[in-house]
């Protein structure tokens, strides 16, 4: 299993073969005992077979320690959500996930994931792709929270806060004033949001 070459593009459909670990971090080193597992531990779920994951963004991971290739999946859950989701509508994912065939299935079609695996039929329409999936691959392309913070318009005007965790868009510039350290961010949907700079971090 050699570290070389591209595991996977940006916008491929991941499912999985069989039961396998969907991970908050590319490192197989955790093995699924009850502590490892949740929102902020390595091991976000086990995935069961026939399960749709996301939408590789084109990243990837080797973990050399573990000889396992990994590649990042995201998505956004829509309005179309079904019940069980209806608490998670709007929140977007990075997730990460064995890139082994013996684990994961990639397609480039909606239409051929279906057909192999009947199961993901519709989820397509709530779980969505996130936009700019090929300036998310790139590194330091992303900024990411490492805190609860809160979120400010262009003019400084709080609007809204944050958990740790959440990927907020990329880095347009930084601002650093005596005591003050701030980084704009454009969003997903475009919009220029400030963020203090201790509480983010660039990936």
């Amino acid at each position: 299993q050699s570290p070389t070459g591209a595991y996977t593009a940006p916008q491929r459909l991941v499912v999985a073969k069989q039961s396998v670990f969907v991970r908050t971090s590319p490192d197989a080193s955790y093995h699924g005992a009850w502590y490892e597992v949740g929102e902020n531990k390595n091991i976000f779920k086990t995935a069961k077979a026939g399960e749709f994951i996301g939408y590789a963004t084109g990243k990837q991971h080797y973990d050399a320690k573990n000889n396992v290739k990994f590649i990042e999946v995201a998505y956004k859950i829509g309005p179309l959500a079904p019940a069980s989701l209806q608490s998670q509508i709007g929140v977007t994912r990075l997730l990460w996930i064995s890139a082994s065939a013996t684990y994961t299935d990639q397609f480039s079609t909606v239409a051929s994931m279906e057909a192999r695996y009947p199961a993901t039929k519709g989820v397509t329409k709530y779980y969505l792709p996130i936009s700019g999936l090929g300036w998310l691959s790139a590194p330091g392309s992303r900024v990411v929270t490492i805190a609860g913070t809160r979120v400010m318009d262009e003019q400084f005007q709080t609007i809204g806060n944050v958990k740790s965790g959440v990927l907020m868009g990329y880095p347009v510039m930084s601002l650093d004033g005596h005591d003050a350290h701030f980084t704009l961010v454009r969003t997903l949907e475009g919009h220029d949001r400030w963020l203090a700079s201790n509480d983010i971090q660039t990936q």
